[in-house]
């Protein structure tokens, strides 16, 4: 298992302070859970799950079919899976061209 918290901070411009402060934990504690040192009860993974806005099984590092079950095409599929790698400033800045394109139609 490879618990995938830090790669999901960074993708959300997140701190590890920020994190512990949000949820009340201890700045070390999550940065044992960030160096895989030890892991989070079922709880608080489900809180940080949310808090990031990711499934469980991305946060552990498990392949996750939740796009692929969804009624989209192979091209809608394509365009959702390179938004969600995108860090927070790329995903702000195809919003901002998506809402300038949808403002032209």
């Amino acid at each position: 298992m490879e618990f995938r918290l830090q790669d999901f901070l960074f993708k959300r411009g997140c701190t590890q302070k920020k994190l512990a402060d949000d949820l009340n934990l201890s700045t070390s504690l999550v940065n044992q859970y960030v160096k895989n040192k030890c892991y989070p009860d079922y709880t608080m993974l489900c809180k940080i799950a949310d808090y990031l806005n990711v499934t469980i099984d991305e946060l552990l590092g498990r392949p996750t079919s939740l796009i692929n079950k969804l009624l989209l095409s192979e091209r809608e599929r394509s365009i959702i899976e390179k938004i969600l790698a995108m860090d927070v400033k790329q995903q702000e800045l195809t919003e901002f061209y998506i809402d300038t394109l949808m403002k032209s139609i």
